[in-house]
Protein backbone atom coordinates (compact mmCIF):
# COMPACT_ATOMS: atom_id res chain seq x y z
CA UNK A 1 0.00 0.00 0.00
CA UNK A 2 2.71 2.47 0.90
CA UNK A 3 4.29 1.78 -2.41
CA UNK A 4 1.44 2.33 -4.58
CA UNK A 5 1.16 5.38 -2.69
CA UNK A 6 4.44 6.92 -3.24
CA UNK A 7 3.78 5.82 -6.95
CA UNK A 8 0.56 7.70 -7.26
CA UNK A 9 2.87 10.86 -5.36
CA UNK A 10 5.15 10.61 -7.85
CA UNK A 11 2.91 10.19 -11.16
CA UNK A 12 0.75 13.35 -9.46
CA UNK A 13 3.72 14.85 -9.42
CA UNK A 14 4.87 14.26 -13.23
CA UNK A 15 1.53 15.31 -14.46
CA UNK A 16 1.55 18.36 -12.66
CA UNK A 17 4.70 19.57 -13.84
CA UNK A 18 3.00 18.15 -17.22
CA UNK A 19 0.47 20.43 -17.08
CA UNK A 20 2.53 23.45 -15.97
CA UNK A 21 4.85 22.67 -18.92
CA UNK A 22 2.17 22.67 -21.66
CA UNK A 23 0.01 25.83 -20.06
CA UNK A 24 3.36 27.95 -20.12
CA UNK A 25 4.00 26.74 -23.97
CA UNK A 26 0.23 27.83 -24.97
CA UNK A 27 0.20 30.63 -26.98
CA UNK A 28 -1.21 34.23 -25.96
CA UNK A 29 -2.22 37.28 -27.62
CA UNK A 30 0.88 39.63 -27.36
CA UNK A 31 1.01 43.04 -25.24
CA UNK A 32 0.53 46.15 -26.70
CA UNK A 33 3.28 48.54 -25.55
CA UNK A 34 1.56 51.69 -23.82
CA UNK A 35 2.24 55.01 -25.20
CA UNK A 36 3.30 57.42 -22.76
CA UNK A 37 1.48 59.98 -20.63
CA UNK A 38 1.38 63.63 -21.10
CA UNK A 39 4.15 65.76 -19.77
CA UNK A 40 3.42 68.32 -16.74
CA UNK A 41 1.97 71.61 -16.84
CA UNK A 42 4.47 74.57 -17.18
CA UNK A 43 5.14 74.85 -13.39
CA UNK A 44 4.52 78.93 -13.16
CA UNK A 45 0.93 78.15 -14.77
CA UNK A 46 -1.65 79.27 -12.39
CA UNK A 47 -4.61 76.98 -14.47
CA UNK A 48 -6.10 73.88 -13.36
CA UNK A 49 -5.00 70.78 -16.02
CA UNK A 50 -7.53 69.43 -18.23
CA UNK A 51 -7.13 66.09 -19.92
CA UNK A 52 -8.60 64.92 -23.37
CA UNK A 53 -8.03 61.23 -23.64
CA UNK A 54 -9.21 59.66 -27.50
CA UNK A 55 -8.06 58.79 -30.94
CA UNK A 56 -6.35 60.44 -33.70
CA UNK A 57 -9.81 62.64 -33.94
CA UNK A 58 -8.96 63.96 -30.34
CA UNK A 59 -5.22 64.33 -31.25
CA UNK A 60 -6.79 66.02 -34.41
CA UNK A 61 -8.80 69.45 -32.28
CA UNK A 62 -6.80 69.30 -29.11
CA UNK A 63 -4.10 71.34 -29.40
CA UNK A 64 -6.65 73.99 -31.02
CA UNK A 65 -8.61 73.46 -27.95
CA UNK A 66 -5.73 74.43 -25.55
CA UNK A 67 -5.32 77.63 -27.69
CA UNK A 68 -9.20 78.46 -26.63
CA UNK A 69 -9.14 77.93 -23.33
CA UNK A 70 -5.37 79.10 -23.06
CA UNK A 71 -7.09 81.41 -19.91
CA UNK A 72 -9.06 78.59 -18.19
CA UNK A 73 -6.88 75.55 -18.06
CA UNK A 74 -3.53 73.93 -19.48
CA UNK A 75 -5.19 71.38 -21.75
CA UNK A 76 -3.41 68.04 -22.14
CA UNK A 77 -3.86 64.70 -24.39
CA UNK A 78 -3.20 61.56 -23.06
CA UNK A 79 -1.38 59.52 -24.35
CA UNK A 80 1.32 61.78 -26.00
CA UNK A 81 1.41 60.21 -29.49
CA UNK A 82 0.49 60.60 -32.60
CA UNK A 83 -2.05 58.68 -34.82
CA UNK A 84 -4.23 56.11 -32.98
CA UNK A 85 -3.82 57.66 -29.78
CA UNK A 86 -5.96 55.80 -27.11
CA UNK A 87 -7.00 53.34 -29.83
CA UNK A 88 -9.80 51.14 -28.24
CA UNK A 89 -10.98 50.63 -24.78
CA UNK A 90 -9.06 47.13 -24.15
CA UNK A 91 -5.76 49.06 -24.98
CA UNK A 92 -7.10 52.20 -23.17
CA UNK A 93 -7.89 49.34 -19.76
CA UNK A 94 -4.23 48.21 -20.16
CA UNK A 95 -2.38 51.44 -20.32
CA UNK A 96 -4.81 53.98 -18.66
CA UNK A 97 -3.25 53.57 -15.37
CA UNK A 98 -0.19 54.73 -16.47
CA UNK A 99 -2.26 58.09 -18.34
CA UNK A 100 -3.91 58.94 -15.67
CA UNK A 101 -1.27 58.17 -12.65
CA UNK A 102 1.93 59.50 -14.49
CA UNK A 103 3.32 62.07 -16.10
CA UNK A 104 6.05 61.65 -18.98
CA UNK A 105 9.03 62.38 -16.86
CA UNK A 106 7.89 59.98 -14.23
CA UNK A 107 6.28 62.49 -11.36
CA UNK A 108 2.86 61.86 -10.36
CA UNK A 109 0.07 63.18 -12.83
CA UNK A 110 -1.25 66.75 -12.01
CA UNK A 111 -4.94 66.29 -10.51
CA UNK A 112 -6.64 67.47 -13.53
CA UNK A 113 -10.02 69.69 -12.78
CA UNK A 114 -11.61 67.53 -15.74
CA UNK A 115 -11.51 65.22 -17.96
CA UNK A 116 -12.79 64.19 -21.17
CA UNK A 117 -12.47 60.92 -23.00
CA UNK A 118 -13.81 58.65 -25.73
CA UNK A 119 -13.19 55.81 -27.42
CA UNK A 120 -15.13 54.04 -30.41
CA UNK A 121 -14.05 54.50 -33.86
CA UNK A 122 -11.06 51.90 -33.30
CA UNK A 123 -13.45 49.36 -31.58
CA UNK A 124 -15.77 49.39 -34.16
CA UNK A 125 -12.73 48.02 -36.75
CA UNK A 126 -13.98 44.82 -37.62
CA UNK A 127 -12.28 44.72 -41.16
CA UNK A 128 -8.70 44.00 -40.00
CA UNK A 129 -7.25 45.61 -42.81
CA UNK A 130 -3.79 46.17 -41.09
CA UNK A 131 -1.28 45.19 -38.14
CA UNK A 132 -2.88 47.21 -35.67
CA UNK A 133 -6.56 47.07 -36.65
CA UNK A 134 -6.23 43.50 -35.95
CA UNK A 135 -5.28 44.22 -32.36
CA UNK A 136 -8.60 46.80 -32.10
CA UNK A 137 -11.86 44.96 -33.07
CA UNK A 138 -13.56 44.73 -30.03
CA UNK A 139 -17.45 43.25 -29.62
CA UNK A 140 -20.19 45.64 -29.29
CA UNK A 141 -21.12 43.66 -25.30
CA UNK A 142 -17.21 44.18 -24.34
CA UNK A 143 -16.91 47.81 -25.65
CA UNK A 144 -19.81 48.79 -23.08
CA UNK A 145 -18.12 46.70 -20.40
CA UNK A 146 -14.70 48.40 -21.18
CA UNK A 147 -16.30 51.94 -21.11
CA UNK A 148 -17.73 51.42 -17.47
CA UNK A 149 -14.24 50.08 -16.30
CA UNK A 150 -12.46 53.01 -17.80
CA UNK A 151 -14.72 55.60 -16.41
CA UNK A 152 -14.32 53.64 -12.74
CA UNK A 153 -10.53 54.25 -13.50
CA UNK A 154 -10.75 57.68 -14.33
CA UNK A 155 -12.70 58.18 -10.83
CA UNK A 156 -10.32 55.82 -9.06
CA UNK A 157 -7.01 58.05 -10.54
CA UNK A 158 -8.62 61.28 -10.49
CA UNK A 159 -11.55 61.44 -8.13
CA UNK A 160 -11.46 65.10 -8.19
CA UNK A 161 -12.07 65.49 -11.94
CA UNK A 162 -15.04 66.20 -13.22
CA UNK A 163 -15.68 63.85 -16.55
CA UNK A 164 -17.30 63.94 -19.57
CA UNK A 165 -17.61 61.32 -22.61
CA UNK A 166 -17.76 62.51 -25.91
CA UNK A 167 -19.21 60.54 -28.51
CA UNK A 168 -17.77 58.83 -31.68
CA UNK A 169 -17.64 61.05 -34.73
CA UNK A 170 -19.07 59.67 -38.20
CA UNK A 171 -16.87 56.94 -40.63
CA UNK A 172 -17.38 59.33 -43.83
CA UNK A 173 -17.54 56.25 -46.32
CA UNK A 174 -17.29 53.09 -45.04
CA UNK A 175 -21.06 52.62 -44.15
CA UNK A 176 -20.49 49.38 -42.63
CA UNK A 177 -18.26 50.83 -39.65
CA UNK A 178 -20.07 54.24 -39.67
CA UNK A 179 -23.44 51.65 -38.57
CA UNK A 180 -21.24 50.17 -36.04
CA UNK A 181 -20.33 53.56 -34.68
CA UNK A 182 -24.11 54.35 -34.20
CA UNK A 183 -24.58 51.37 -32.42
CA UNK A 184 -21.55 52.00 -30.25
CA UNK A 185 -22.87 55.29 -29.84
CA UNK A 186 -26.07 53.67 -28.52
CA UNK A 187 -24.42 51.65 -26.15
CA UNK A 188 -22.18 54.05 -24.63
CA UNK A 189 -25.44 56.45 -24.08
CA UNK A 190 -27.15 53.35 -22.36
CA UNK A 191 -24.14 52.52 -19.90
CA UNK A 192 -23.02 55.51 -19.34
CA UNK A 193 -25.51 58.82 -19.85
CA UNK A 194 -28.48 57.41 -19.18
CA UNK A 195 -30.13 57.02 -15.17
CA UNK A 196 -31.78 54.58 -14.06
CA UNK A 197 -34.78 53.89 -11.38
CA UNK A 198 -31.65 52.80 -9.06
CA UNK A 199 -29.05 55.34 -10.04
CA UNK A 200 -28.27 58.47 -11.69
CA UNK A 201 -25.86 58.42 -15.24
CA UNK A 202 -22.39 57.69 -14.17
CA UNK A 203 -20.97 60.47 -16.45
CA UNK A 204 -22.84 64.21 -16.35
CA UNK A 205 -20.99 65.83 -19.01
CA UNK A 206 -21.35 65.14 -22.79
CA UNK A 207 -20.82 66.18 -26.61
CA UNK A 208 -22.59 64.14 -29.42
CA UNK A 209 -19.97 64.79 -31.81
CA UNK A 210 -21.42 63.07 -34.05
CA UNK A 211 -24.65 64.97 -34.26
CA UNK A 212 -21.86 67.84 -34.28
CA UNK A 213 -21.14 66.42 -37.63
CA UNK A 214 -23.98 65.62 -39.11
CA UNK A 215 -25.73 68.81 -38.41
CA UNK A 216 -23.46 70.35 -41.03
CA UNK A 217 -23.08 67.44 -43.34
CA UNK A 218 -26.02 65.69 -42.82
CA UNK A 219 -25.78 61.39 -42.74
CA UNK A 220 -22.88 59.56 -44.65
CA UNK A 221 -21.51 58.83 -46.98
CA UNK A 222 -19.98 62.26 -47.93
CA UNK A 223 -18.16 61.56 -50.89
CA UNK A 224 -16.56 58.55 -52.22
CA UNK A 225 -13.20 58.54 -53.82
CA UNK A 226 -12.75 54.90 -52.68
CA UNK A 227 -16.11 53.69 -52.58
CA UNK A 228 -17.64 55.42 -55.60
CA UNK A 229 -15.23 58.14 -58.02
CA UNK A 230 -18.14 59.56 -59.00
CA UNK A 231 -19.72 61.19 -56.30
CA UNK A 232 -18.99 64.46 -55.23
CA UNK A 233 -17.46 65.93 -52.19
CA UNK A 234 -20.64 66.72 -50.19
CA UNK A 235 -19.18 67.76 -46.49
CA UNK A 236 -17.35 71.25 -46.00
CA UNK A 237 -15.74 69.57 -42.95
CA UNK A 238 -13.49 67.12 -44.24
CA UNK A 239 -10.88 66.64 -46.93
CA UNK A 240 -11.37 64.11 -50.08
CA UNK A 241 -10.31 60.50 -49.37
CA UNK A 242 -9.66 61.15 -45.91
CA UNK A 243 -12.43 58.52 -44.08
CA UNK A 244 -11.97 59.22 -40.39
CA UNK A 245 -10.05 63.01 -39.87
CA UNK A 246 -11.00 66.46 -40.76
CA UNK A 247 -10.15 69.77 -42.58
CA UNK A 248 -9.35 73.24 -40.85
CA UNK A 249 -12.93 73.88 -40.59
CA UNK A 250 -14.00 70.44 -39.16
CA UNK A 251 -11.29 70.31 -36.47
CA UNK A 252 -12.38 74.46 -35.71
CA UNK A 253 -15.79 72.91 -35.16
CA UNK A 254 -15.14 69.90 -33.05
CA UNK A 255 -12.82 71.87 -30.80
CA UNK A 256 -15.27 75.01 -30.28
CA UNK A 257 -17.79 72.38 -28.62
CA UNK A 258 -14.78 70.22 -26.90
CA UNK A 259 -13.88 73.51 -25.55
CA UNK A 260 -17.07 74.56 -24.77
CA UNK A 261 -17.67 71.56 -22.95
CA UNK A 262 -14.68 71.82 -21.10
CA UNK A 263 -15.00 75.31 -19.90
CA UNK A 264 -18.18 74.51 -18.08
CA UNK A 265 -16.54 71.68 -16.35
CA UNK A 266 -14.03 73.60 -15.02
CA UNK A 267 -16.65 76.24 -13.95
CA UNK A 268 -18.63 73.29 -12.54
CA UNK A 269 -15.79 71.92 -9.71
CA UNK A 270 -16.70 72.21 -6.26
CA UNK A 271 -13.17 73.02 -4.98
CA UNK A 272 -9.32 72.65 -6.73
CA UNK A 273 -6.23 72.41 -5.42
CA UNK A 274 -3.84 72.71 -8.45
CA UNK A 275 -0.86 70.21 -7.83
CA UNK A 276 2.30 69.50 -9.55
CA UNK A 277 4.58 67.69 -7.65
CA UNK A 278 8.34 67.71 -9.28
CA UNK A 279 9.67 66.06 -5.55
CA UNK A 280 8.52 62.92 -5.56
CA UNK A 281 9.18 60.05 -8.98
CA UNK A 282 7.10 57.42 -9.09
CA UNK A 283 9.98 55.01 -9.27
CA UNK A 284 10.54 53.47 -12.40
CA UNK A 285 12.85 53.70 -15.49
CA UNK A 286 14.33 56.65 -17.61
CA UNK A 287 14.50 55.26 -21.34
CA UNK A 288 17.07 56.21 -23.46
CA UNK A 289 15.46 59.12 -25.16
CA UNK A 290 16.34 60.32 -21.48
CA UNK A 291 12.84 62.15 -21.58
CA UNK A 292 10.12 58.88 -21.44
CA UNK A 293 9.38 57.58 -18.09
CA UNK A 294 8.49 53.93 -17.32
CA UNK A 295 6.92 53.51 -14.11
CA UNK A 296 8.21 50.40 -11.89
CA UNK A 297 7.06 47.00 -12.75
CA UNK A 298 7.21 48.12 -16.75
CA UNK A 299 9.93 48.28 -19.69
CA UNK A 300 10.88 50.78 -21.71
CA UNK A 301 10.00 49.48 -25.35
CA UNK A 302 10.98 51.75 -28.74
CA UNK A 303 7.61 52.96 -29.89
CA UNK A 304 7.22 54.88 -33.35
CA UNK A 305 3.92 55.91 -32.67
CA UNK A 306 4.87 57.65 -29.24
CA UNK A 307 6.20 61.53 -29.50
CA UNK A 308 9.07 60.62 -27.85
CA UNK A 309 9.64 57.30 -30.15
CA UNK A 310 9.75 55.21 -26.63
CA UNK A 311 6.91 53.89 -24.55
CA UNK A 312 6.23 51.44 -21.70
CA UNK A 313 5.61 47.54 -22.05
CA UNK A 314 3.56 47.22 -18.94
CA UNK A 315 5.01 44.15 -17.54
CA UNK A 316 8.95 44.17 -15.80
CA UNK A 317 11.83 42.88 -17.99
CA UNK A 318 9.58 42.61 -20.77
CA UNK A 319 10.49 41.22 -24.62
CA UNK A 320 10.40 43.68 -27.24
CA UNK A 321 8.67 42.37 -30.33
CA UNK A 322 10.79 44.29 -32.33
CA UNK A 323 7.72 45.94 -34.49
CA UNK A 324 6.77 49.03 -32.23
CA UNK A 325 4.07 47.99 -31.16
CA UNK A 326 3.92 44.29 -29.08
CA UNK A 327 5.89 43.14 -26.63
CA UNK A 328 5.52 39.85 -24.64
CA UNK A 329 6.46 38.87 -20.98
CA UNK A 330 10.02 37.96 -19.11
CA UNK A 331 11.03 34.39 -20.76
CA UNK A 332 8.26 34.43 -24.03
CA UNK A 333 8.95 34.65 -27.92
CA UNK A 334 6.93 37.09 -29.66
CA UNK A 335 5.69 34.80 -32.56
CA UNK A 336 4.05 36.34 -35.76
CA UNK A 337 0.69 33.99 -37.03
CA UNK A 338 1.66 33.76 -40.76
CA UNK A 339 -2.09 33.17 -41.50
CA UNK A 340 -3.67 35.78 -39.96
CA UNK A 341 -1.27 38.06 -39.47
CA UNK A 342 -1.40 38.40 -35.83
CA UNK A 343 1.71 38.47 -32.72
CA UNK A 344 1.07 36.04 -29.90
CA UNK A 345 3.85 35.14 -27.34
CA UNK A 346 4.88 31.82 -26.27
Amino acid sequence: IMMAKSLLLVFGIQLSFLCTSLNASVPTPALRICRPPPPLPNSTSKNPACLVIGDSVSIGYTSIVADMLSDVCDVFHAPFSGDGGACDTRYGLQCGELWLNSSLSGYPAPQYAAIVYNFGLHDTNIERKDEESRDEYVPIDEYGNNLVLIHNMIKRFQPQAQVGYLLTTPMHFDMLLNGLVQSYNTRAVKLLLNSTSEAPPLVNWTIDMYNVVTKVCGEPPYYGSKADPSSKHNCSLINDNEETHYNTAGWELLATNVAGLLRKMVAARSTYERTNSETTSTGGNLCADHETFCPSGTTCIADSWSNTKWGCCMVPDAVDCGDSWHCCMQGQKCMHNQTNGDHICA
